[in-house]
């Protein structure tokens, strides 16, 4: 018989009911609600509620609801016990928070099953927390606080006291097992003439439960959506791992389009809205940059949907700047510079506000001033709120905000961050899911579906890890303890027991039962696989699986597939093309990243490392070196100076350098680091110049010399970092890099390095080029790595005349090619080297790793 045709005459007759868990007193309710309507009857309110609002409303009977602490509370009170204690024994504990909860837990065990005081810890743990609950208890005494392990004892007294009456007749629906602290209080009812009713779990349907097994979860997950989809009446899914699982079964319904409530919601501090008040109110001094643009960029500040592009010019200008780490005035500079909304500058001035605030407030106050600065930023937008986010507001409002109020009962004063990080770990534990209409595809865990009933139900994710579940017994209390008292998750023989139990309950939940699991959570053949639990084994084998897709699977429609590998061809109109030589070189290394970074100028947006970074040290070494030689000149000029002249020099240059970029710098960390990376440029400069006196004469011609040429039928801007010219009259085209550098790959097919080649080939030059040098500048391995006929380079053998024109001959050849590709829009996802990939930006774009897997798995399968 269905739960609910054995509850009907007490739901008649007013009997109260408690439930195990609140969704069963809904669940009973929409059946009882909906049974009236049926029945075209008037019905009174039944009183149906589950076990922890029963005992809220007998301490209110007694007029004492002021007394029990919530959860908040109770954590509060937990961690400022563990951290006096930790602080006597001088201990250090990394997880404050973590070591509560756990506390917590182990406290309501032991009270459940009454052992407070009642055993002799041996382990170090075990005497840690029989030393907090002691203080614990204690604490609540002085107080005259009530917490949710002490209410079923205390309730017991009161009736046996006279001062609560019990009902005369009390139903207790979708109890699995009860603790010891429950039964004395059931006792103790008994004893005061109450008749406790608790319903015979419904017997197995005459069909007995299918059991399906297949090879991937998403396989399972497949075939579950699928079944919800085309089996009519009230379905019903239970997932034991419904926390892990949530996601991909959202998306799996989803995909087939199945409405479904999902029992298990999600915590606040996961849904924007609330990710950007917590974000806002948590940002410290100095701020960091991506704190900053995400809040510029979120829809729910005032400004971020209205004025969006002019908030996306101002967060590339923040990173054009380098910037990582910077005072709240500094930002708000600039962004006063920027074309933004007077929003945005507002947002930065609040944010210097908050974090200049050093009062000590009451939790209460501190829920105020948070929503009073929210307020002022325009939270939570200026978007229209939705039925969904308009009830997470509430949730803030109701729920969270309340929570932190709470707080001031068992906390004194607290500052901004500590208000903070209670604010964000209620967040993180109050759990939101919209309100919606009631589907016919409910979705629920495994406890939680005690006492449910539906026409149709399926069972996933039953293997061997789950159905027994795995040990787990309590850290902080005598394990041996455990086993004897029959705790939850301490013996394999209380789970076993437990889940025969479960699988019993829930064969008879419904008409049609089907239950399942997967040998592995992937398609990957070299996933674990797991086996169905033992317990299914032994009602049946498993059905295989059929072949093929089901029947009510969507039709297939096929897709377009179009060749994108040619853009349109590039018109210039005589202006230079955008890249200048690293579109050529971009070319050479993938014809799509070429076509992606320079006709679409698509790039991924800068992330500032701290201190300088490699650009950055790189620019500041071209323009040391290019200041250097301004003043010289020439190696005449070099050898005329001592090494301690040309120190000096380059220290005036240094400080020079310091004070014109020091606008550009806008980076806490970048100032800090200053010194430091001025010695490293000193003395890499020196080595540099070291090694310059080794060469022959010559004088330098161009330093960062910009030049517009002709290369095949596009035009292209170069700029050349150092030329030189010889006392014989050749040139040497200088390119400086800070990377480990090798002239074979000038000598390579393809040419992956066009620049050096570019210059010699297609530049203006003051005399006939004789030769191409990259300027390895790094610290004790500076070098040049050179082609060409110069012999006074040192450490480079120079070439013969007719090997140096070949040469010549074939880059001229490959960058013609280049040129002409780019000119006829050649896109191809081709790239010349598997380390071209290595750092490119584009991949979410190309998506070549999707294509070598399709790749592969068609290779397989050949």
């Amino acid at each position: 018989m269905a739960l609910f045709a054995q509850l009907w005459p007490e739901l008649q007759a007013a009997t109260p009911i408690i439930t195990v868990n609140r969704r069963l007193a809904r669940h009973l309710l929409q059946h009882y609600y909906e049974h009236c309507r049926q029945q075209a009857m008037a019905w009174p309110v039944p009183l149906v509620e589950d076990l922890a609002s029963w005992f809220v409303r007998q301490l209110a009977l007694l007029g004492e609801p002021g007394r029990l602490l919530n959860r908040p509370q109770q954590q509060a009170v937990w961690q400022q016990v563990i951290r006096d204690d930790a602080a006597r024994c001088g201990l250090q504990l990394l997880q404050l928070g973590a070591t509560a909860e756990q506390a917590m837990a182990a406290h309501r065990l032991s009270c459940a099953y009454r052992l407070v005081g009642r055993y002799a810890p041996a382990r170090a743990e075990e005497q840690a927390f029989v030393r907090w609950q002691q203080a614990y208890l204690v604490h609540c005494r002085q107080q005259d606080w009530l917490d949710e392990a002490a209410l079923p004892p205390y309730l017991c007294q009161a009736f046996a006291a006279g001062r609560l009456t019990p009902p005369e007749r009390l139903v207790l629906a979708g109890f699995d097992e009860m603790a010891p602290d429950l039964h004395q209080l059931c006792d103790q009812l008994r004893q005061c003439g109450c008749q406790l009713i608790e319903p015979a779990v419904a017997a197995a349907p005459p069909q007995p439960p299918r059991f399906r097994l297949f090879d991937s979860l998403n396989d399972e997950l497949t075939a579950l959506v699928d079944w919800a989809a085309v089996t009519p009446g009230r379905r019903l899914i239970v997932v034991p791992r419904l926390e892990a699982l949530r996601q991909p079964l959202s998306r799996a319904l989803a995909r087939r389009k199945v409405a479904a409530n999902l029992s298990l919601g999600r915590p606040l501090s996961q849904f924007g809205p609330i990710q950007t008040a917590l974000r806002f109110l948590s940002v410290q001094e100095p701020l960091a940059r991506s704190e900053l643009s995400y809040l510029l960029r979120s829809p729910f500040l005032a400004g971020g949907c209205s004025q969006r592009e002019q908030r996306v010019r101002a967060d590339l200008a923040l990173r054009q700047a380098r910037l990582r780490r910077a005072d709240c005035a500094t930002c708000v500079d600039l962004l006063r510079r920027q074309p933004v909304d007077t929003a945005a500058v507002r947002l930065a001035e609040l944010l210097a506000q908050q974090s200049c605030c050093r009062e000590r407030l009451p939790c209460s106050a501190w829920a105020g001033r948070f929503s009073a600065w929210l307020e002022q930023a325009g939270w939570p937008g200026e978007r229209a709120l939705d039925s969904a986010t308009y009830q997470l507001l509430e949730s803030w409002q109701e729920k969270l905000l309340p929570a932190l109020c709470s707080l001031d009962r068992v906390l004194p004063v607290c500052d901004r961050r500590q208000a903070l990080a209670w604010l964000e770990q209620l967040a993180d534990q109050i759990l939101f899911q919209p309100e919606a209409a009631d589907e016919p595809v409910q979705v629920v865990g495994l406890l939680e579906s005690a006492g449910l009933q539906a026409d149709a139900l399926w069972v996933m994710g039953l293997h061997d890890q789950e159905l027994p579940a795995a040990l787990d017994p309590q850290p902080f209390l005598p394990r041996w303890l455990q086993q004897r008292l029959d705790m939850p998750r301490a013996s394999q023989d209380r789970e076993l027991r437990f889940a025969r139990q479960q699988l019993q309950r829930l064969a008879g939940a419904a008409s049609t039962v089907c239950f399942s699991c997967s040998r592995r959570d992937s398609a990957d053949e070299a996933a674990i696989q797991r086996r169905p639990s033992p317990l299914l084994q032994l009602q049946q084998p498993p059905l295989p699986e059929p072949a093929g897709a089901l029947a009510a699977a969507p039709p297939v429609v096929a897709l377009e597939c179009q060749n994108d590998s040619r853009g349109l061809p590039l018109v210039t109109a005589g202006d230079p093309a955008r890249g200048g030589a690293a579109l050529l070189r971009d070319q050479a290394h993938c014809p799509f990243k070429a076509y992606a970074r320079h006709r679409l100028g698509l790039r991924a947006l800068e992330e500032p490392a701290g201190g300088f970074d490699a650009r950055q040290r790189g620019t500041l070494i071209h323009r040391l070196l290019q200041e250097f030689w301004q003043q010289l000149g020439s190696s005449v000029a070099l050898l005329h100076r001592d090494e301690n002249a040309c120190r000096q020099l380059l220290q005036q240059l240094l400080a020079d350098l310091a004070s014109s970029s020091a606008g550009v710098w806008p980076d806490l960390q970048q100032r800090e680091f200053w010194p430091l990376e001025a010695d490293r440029l000193l003395e890499l400069a020196l080595q540099w110049q070291r090694l310059e006196r080794q060469r022959g004469a010559f004088s330098v011609e161009q330093l960062e010399q910009v030049c517009q040429v002709s290369v095949g039928p596009l035009q292209l801007r170069l700029i050349c970092d150092r030329l030189d010219r010889s006392a014989a009259g050749s040139v040497l085209v200088i390119d400086y890099k800070t990377a480990r550098s090798s002239a074979r790959v000038l000598q390579q097919l393809p040419l992956l390095e066009p620049q050096l080649p570019l210059y010699a080939l297609y530049a203006p030059l003051p005399g006939p080029v004789a030769g191409v040098a990259f300027a390895q500048l790094r610290p004790d391995d500076c070098r040049f790595a050179a082609l060409g006929t110069l012999d006074d380079l040192p450490g480079v053998e120079p070439l013969a005349v007719g090997d140096w024109r070949e040469l010549c001959q074939q880059w001229r050849d490959q960058i013609e090619a280049l040129a002409q590709a780019v000119a006829d829009g050649a896109a191809a996802v081709q790239p010349a080297q598997p380390q071209v990939c290595r750092n490119c930006d584009l991949q979410p774009l190309c998506r070549i790793t999707l294509r070598d897997q399709q790749e592969g798995s068609d290779a397989e399968g050949c």
